[in-house]
C-alpha cells in the first residue's frame, strides 16, 4: 500500500503553500459548470416533452358570443379535416386563466384583460412546411389569427444549450490547463528553493524518479486537501440551488431533479483534479531535475 508521506523535508515552501486553495477553486468552478449545463440539459429535455409537436392559434374573442362559438366550431371542424392534426381543442376560460397564473399572479386580474381565444394542436409533423399549410388555410377562416409555432423557439433553446455547452468546455479546458501550469511553475520553484537537498540525493545514489516521487506525495497530499474542500463547497452550492429551484412555483421553469450520474460525476472531478496535479508534479520534475542540478 502506497505511502503519501514524504521521506524528505520538502513539505514547506513558497511554492506549493497555495496549492490547495488553487486546487479547491478550480474543482469548485468545474463543479458549477459541470451542474450549469447539467440542469440547462434537463430543462431543454422537460420543455422538449411539452412542446413537441404542438401548435398554439389565437383567435381574437369577437363582442358576439355566437359569432365568436361559430367561427371557432368553424375552423375546429376544419382542423380535424387534416390528415397531420392528431388533435384540435379549444382551451376553456379556465385553462387559459392557470397558465397566465405564473405571470400576471391572481386569477382574478385575468378577467379585466382581453384574452384570446386559444386553440391546442398536436400534430404528427411540426416541420415549417406543414405548419405553414395549418397556417395558410386558418388565415383564410380567420385573418386576424395568430398561429405560434413552438419548433422554432425549442430550435433556438437547442442552439442555446449547444453554444452554452462549447462555452462550458472551454472554461474546463481553461481550468485544467490553468491548474497544470500552476503545478508545473510550484513544483519548479520548490525544486529550486530544495536544490541543495536533491543535489546530495543524487550524491548518495537516488535516482530522478525517486525524487519525483517523493514531489508528487506531497503534491498529492496538498490538491487532494483542496479538492474535497472545492468538493464539499460545490455540493453545498449544488444542493441550495436545487433546493431554491423547487420553492420557484412557476409554469415556465420544469421541475429540475439532478439524476444520479451527475452526483456520480461530482466526486470524479474532485479526484480528477488529484490525479492531474500529482502525475503534473512527478512528470515535471523529471523533465526539469537536470536542467538545475
Amino acid at each position: 500500500m502506497m505511502k503519501f508521506r514524504t521521506e524528505l523535508p520538502i513539505t514547506d515552501d513558497s511554492g506549493s503553500r497555495f496549492v490547495p486553495s488553487l486546487v479547491s477553486v478550480m474543482v469548485f468552478l468545474s463543479i458549477l459548470a459541470t451542474s450549469s449545463l447539467d440542469i440547462l440539459n434537463i430543462a431543454l429535455s422537460e420543455w422538449s416533452k411539452g412542446i413537441k409537436g404542438s401548435v398554439t392559434i389565437q383567435l381574437p374573442s369577437l363582442k358576439d358570443y355566437e359569432r365568436n362559438k361559430i367561427r371557432n366550431e368553424r375552423i375546429l371542424k376544419k382542423l380535424t379535416e387534416n390528415p397531420n392534426i392528431i388533435s384540435a381543442r379549444e382551451l376553456s376560460s379556465s385553462e387559459i386563466n392557470d397558465l397566465l397564473e405564473p405571470w400576471i399572479g391572481n386569477k382574478d386580474n385575468s378577467y379585466t384583460l382581453p384574452l384570446p381565444e386559444l386553440i391546442d394542436l398536436k400534430v404528427i409533423s411540426d416541420k415549417s412546411s406543414d405548419i405553414d399549410k395549418i397556417k395558410a388555410f386558418i388565415l383564410e377562416i380567420a385573418p386576424d389569427a395568430k398561429v405560434d409555432e413552438h419548433r422554432k423557439w425549442f430550435e433556438q433553446l437547442i442552439t442555446l444549450t449547444e453554444a452554452f455547452l462549447v462555452l462550458t468546455l472551454g472554461i474546463t479546458i481553461l481550468i485544467v490547463g490553468t491548474l497544470a501550469l500552476t503545478i508545473i511553475n510550484a513544483t519548479r520553484a520548490s525544486l529550486g528553493e530544495f536544490k541543495e537537498i536533491i543535489e546530495v540525493l543524487h550524491i548518495i545514489g537516488a535516482h530522478d524518479s525517486y525524487v519525483a516521487n517523493q514531489f508528487a506525495k506531497r503534491t498529492f497530499k496538498s490538491s487532494f486537501q483542496g479538492s474535497i474542500l472545492g468538493f464539499l463547497g460545490g455540493l453545498i452550492s449544488v444542493i441550495v440551488i436545487s433546493w431554491l429551484a423547487k420553492n420557484i412555483q412557476s409554469g415556465f421553469l420544469p421541475e429540475l431533479e439532478l439524476d444520479w450520474t451527475f452526483w456520480l460525476l461530482i466526486p470524479l472531478i474532485s479526484i480528477s483534479a488529484s490525479i492531474l496535479s500529482t502525475v503534473t508534479a512527478y512528470l515535471t520534475v523529471l523533465t526539469t531535475i537536470k536542467k538545475i542540478i
